[in-house]
């Protein structure tokens, strides 16, 4: 009887915190890491509004205390993408973590992360692309995107 209440409380927990990723899901919070402020940004275009007639673009902008990172390229739909950085040393990294099978349609992907509050000091951003491929959603990928050297004085 008491592993049942065991098993039942475990399970309202999952379905909790399920529910809260839910209600979170798609909106872009601000994350405070070491003072930086992480804040991503990704728009999905539809197959119907022209945006796979744009351009594929990849730029890197720092001034002042700010990184920011863009990228727009043409992807298949119904791919899921979390964005995420860390900081070690001076080294900071940007993931484009990429999951899901996609469906036979293409969309343009407008991604953004914004790093804000970045200390003082010389800097290597390395970006990657990572997650599953998109065929067969099994095989990992790990592509290096950009890599920059930035200095950053407020």
């Amino acid at each position: 009887m008491e592993s049942k209440k065991k098993i039942f409380w475990v399970i309202v927990l999952l379905m909790l915190l399920v529910l809260l990723w839910w209600i979170n899901k798609g909106e872009a919070p601000s994350i405070t890491n070491n003072s930086i402020m992480f804040t991503p940004e990704i728009t999905f275009g539809s197959v119907n509004d022209g945006s796979i007639d744009k351009e594929p673009y990849l730029n890197i902008l720092s001034e002042n205390s700010k990184i920011i990172y863009s990228r727009g390229e043409n992807v298949l739909c119904c791919r899921d993408l979390e964005l995420s950085y860390k900081k070690l040393g001076d080294k900071i990294y940007i993931y484009e973590n990429w999951s899901g099978i996609g469906c036979k349609c293409l969309a343009f992907a407008d991604i953004k992360v914004t790093l804000d509050n970045v200390p003082d000091g010389n800097y290597e951003l390395l970006v990657y692309e990572t997650g599953t491929d998109s065929y067969d959603d099994t095989t990992p990928i790990n592509n290096l995107l950009k890599k920059e050297f930035i200095t950053i004085e407020n």
